[in-house]
């Protein structure tokens, strides 16, 4: 199961884009001990607070946030993950309290984390603690979330705040798991073609020739034509919002080298997983060879990383994803 977890995720080395799951594999029992005393402090640090640890203020206590953050489901999703690892560790019962204080988003339609949020969350739980109640909640979930679909543009919008028309960023790809499973499992099958349709214009506009991905493109949702590309974080971002402004007609200057890994993450794993490859072959071939510009650009010396070739070494052991019932987009490497 380890395997898995870890087939499905970016492995960072300053060296080598070939490195071995086997040598990553010699360091989960330290990795997962670490991760569990320090999630026991966390548990015990909140213990009367009803929201979820995000991170840590400038005063160095623990920052919570509301069920409508993008991050809620991280938290439920790291303990179920402990759980998996250590089944006798005694997470189970935190992992479900924390899970079930996020059934009140189950119908939330105010951005397109319900991936992140509820696939964490109920997702493990539908995985490793398999129920009705968790189908249900993530059936709702995928509805509130294909109601975020544009048909004139083909794409789900990532959110409804400036200084945007239509922003759709590339972490938008790991939430297409939700849809995917749903449309699978008793959801409307029209889900299918909204994965689909996302999925083909990402690989389109959202990559660089060299396999880098832009994280923010802006779009005019009446006519698909690109507004804008905006750098928002990652290597090279600067001041958040206001870091890079590249309009349709204007050339993509240096500033668009700019990589986020975490979104580069998400457009990886969704083109890798099993559930995209499997439902049409001619999209599988074309997201295989985004993929692998993909691990060129993170392979780069430049940009000090290196990619561990998750298609093809997942491909030989075991399933990326798709092999189950539930999504699942949270992953503990430290």
């Amino acid at each position: 199961m380890i395997r898995s977890l870890l087939c499905s995720s970016l492995l960072v080395t300053s060296t080598s884009a070939t490195l071995f799951a086997d040598d990553v594999l010699k360091q989960m029992p330290t990795v997962f001990e670490r991760a569990g005393s320090q999630t026991k402090l966390m548990l015990d640090n909140v213990k009367d607070d009803p929201k979820f640890p995000r991170t840590l203020s400038p005063d160095g206590k623990v920052k919570t946030v509301k069920a409508e953050d993008w991050t809620s489901g991280f938290f439920p999703g790291t303990l179920w993950l402990l759980h998996e690892y250590d089944p006798t560790g005694g997470w189970k019962e935190s992992a479900w309290e924390y899970t079930r204080r996020l059934e009140v988003i189950r119908h939330f339609k105010g951005n397109h984390d319900g991936g992140f949020m509820l696939g964490c969350s109920y997702g493990n739980a539908l995985r490793l603690d398999p129920s009705d109640e968790s189908r249900a909640v993530l059936r709702d979930a995928s509805a509130a979330l294909a109601t975020r679909y544009i048909p004139k543009l083909g794409m789900i919008r990532s959110w409804d705040h400036g200084p945007f028309q239509c922003p759709v960023i590339i972490d938008n790809m790991m939430n297409l798991e939700l849809l995917s499973w749903a449309a699978q499992n008793g959801g409307d099958a029209k889900l299918r073609e909204i994965v689909l349709s996302h999925s083909d214009l990402t690989l389109k506009n959202h990559f660089r020739p060299d396999g880098s991905a832009y994280h923010v493109v802006d779009y005019d949702p009446a006519t698909g034509r690109l507004r804008a590309i905006h750098a928002t974080h990652g290597m090279g971002a600067g001041a958040g919002m206001g870091a890079l402004r590249i309009h349709h007609d204007a050339p993509r200057n240096r500033q668009s080298a700019i990589l986020g890994m975490r979104g580069e993450g998400g457009g990886v794993h969704y083109q890798a997983s099993e559930s995209s490859r499997r439902w049409r072959a001619d999209v599988g071939l074309r997201q295989r060879a985004g993929l692998e510009r993909t691990a060129r650009c993170l392979g780069r010396s430049d940009h000090g990383v290196g990619l561990y070739r998750a298609l093809d070494s997942c491909g030989k052991r075991q399933a990326i994803l798709g092999h189950g019932d539930p999504p699942v987009a949270c992953v503990i490497l430290s």
